[in-house]
């Protein structure tokens, strides 16, 4: 069925303010057409939203036509092609970049624009959005079609694009694999094969030790140490219920994050997937990075902190901001309270802007500046405990399960063990 074609004409409201309203043109006898004047616009359905489309046409015949191209009509328009190259395209089957972002993003969304089952979550759309889009508008001119991207060498171009903009060497690599799962998606074979990824340095597993935790947690503030004796501990009551959270149960921020009540059962932590209602009334998905269930157990004293907290709760989150929603600074409070625990390493260098009215740029050493030093993460509280564990004997196996990694070669990055013949043969071997 061909699509519906639109004008825009002025239209007047009842209290007499003027207006432009979407009106379709009406076919058939006794409709003349011919007169009809543009811009012709059509509706189309585009990863479950409708977009209004502005056509080229400036006769009604023509927009017919363009409008039979349907979703072509959108790729003529953001690849700058005609009307009769976009036709040249249906006929030669081609596909323009353009379309082939969005048949990657639409087969990760249902109908309505909502991530599918086991699919992508939300921050993860809109990282793959992003990224894809900066790759489209950072295309040559001359680049349209996919079967161009390869030949042309636009792929390295976006990397040396990326790196002259100074990008990590992570973020480079996560960008280029994006572009090339996208260009995978629509029939390139082996595109990261055309493409020289950065060389990123494995991070070693660092965990805390013994002396840092009990600063952390038990020790006193910088001015208390220098004898002031109005310091304060490094963390309140309620940062160590959060930060022992993390230590024991070595989660990641998101599942610490949306962790309820009715997840801990038995004595353990269940991490699994959960839909609820953020302040906005919007409603969103949790989905653990794993995509699965698992299991944690809890020390006995935090299980006790726990039911005493939830005797007092107004949240179904263990851990809600002000608002009442998950809390997601997380990361920032655990740099604060290294610095004022006195473990900031002192060498990090972090541009910050100064200044009320007139501002500056200028660069302070971490040992001056709260959320400067790059020593401190949440993931190496994770790694903390999955150290623990693993001296404590527990199975690496079991270590893998707990934290939620897919593959056990990521489990021994974690605790620095490197054993390629027992990673295979425990990742063959089915679990019971």
């Amino acid at each position: 069925m061909p699509n519906a074609i639109y004008t825009r004409p002025v239209a007047t409201s009842a209290n007499g303010k003027t207006y432009n309203r979407y009106t379709r043109v009406k076919e058939g006898r006794g409709f003349r057409t011919a007169s009809v004047e543009g811009p012709f616009f059509i509706s189309i359905s585009l990863q479950g939203k409708q977009k209004w489309v502005k056509l080229a046409a400036k006769n009604f015949e023509a927009a017919k036509t363009e409008a039979g191209l349907g979703v072509k009509a959108i790729d003529a328009q953001r690849a700058g092609l005609t009307v009769k190259e976009a036709q040249q395209m249906v006929d030669a089957n081609r596909v323009t970049v353009a379309a082939a972002i969005d048949a990657y993003l639409n087969n990760k969304l249902d109908h309505a624009g909502n991530r599918r089952k086991d699919e992508w979550g939300p921050a993860t759309v809109a990282d793959y959005t992003f990224t894809l889009a900066e790759f489209l508008d950072q295309l040559p001119a001359a680049v349209k079609f996919v079967d161009q991207v390869i030949p042309a060498d636009a792929l390295q171009g976006y990397a040396n694009w990326l790196k002259a903009k100074s990008a990590a060497p992570k973020t480079l690599d996560k960008k280029i694999m994006a572009v090339c799962f996208m260009l995978k998606h629509a029939g390139i074979d082996t595109p990261s094969a055309k493409v020289q990824l950065p060389r990123i340095e494995e991070e070693p597993a660092e965990p805390y030790n013994e002396a840092d935790l009990e600063t952390l947690f038990e020790g006193k503030t910088v001015n208390a140490m220098k004898g002031d004796e109005k310091g304060k501990l490094a963390m309140s009551e309620e940062e160590n219920l959060r930060y022992t959270f993390f230590l024991v149960t070595a989660c990641r921020e998101k599942e610490v994050a949306h962790a309820t009540y009715d997840d801990i059962v038995d004595g353990k932590y269940i991490v699994r997937s959960k839909t609820y209602k953020t302040r906005d009334g919007k409603s969103r998905k949790f989905t653990p990075k794993s995509h699965e269930r698992r299991e944690i157990p809890l020390t006995v004293e935090l299980l006790a902190r726990l039911k005493d907290r939830q005797k007092m709760a107004t949240s179904q989150w263990i851990f809600p901001n002000t608002w009442g929603d998950p809390e997601g600074h997380f990361l920032r409070k655990w740099k604060k309270i290294a610095y004022k625990a006195g473990l900031n390493c002192g060498r990090c260098k972090t541009e910050v802007t100064e200044g009320r009215h007139e501002k500056e740029v200028v660069t302070v050493c971490c040992g001056d500046f709260a959320e400067g030093c790059e020593a401190h993460y949440l993931h190496r509280i994770r790694k903390t405990r999955a150290t623990f564990w693993h001296n404590e004997g527990l199975p690496v196996r079991t270590i893998q399960y707990r934290l939620g990694h897919k593959s056990l070669e990521t489990t021994q990055k974690y605790l620095g063990i490197k054993d390629d013949k027992v990673s295979q043969a425990i990742d063959n071997r089915p679990m019971w």
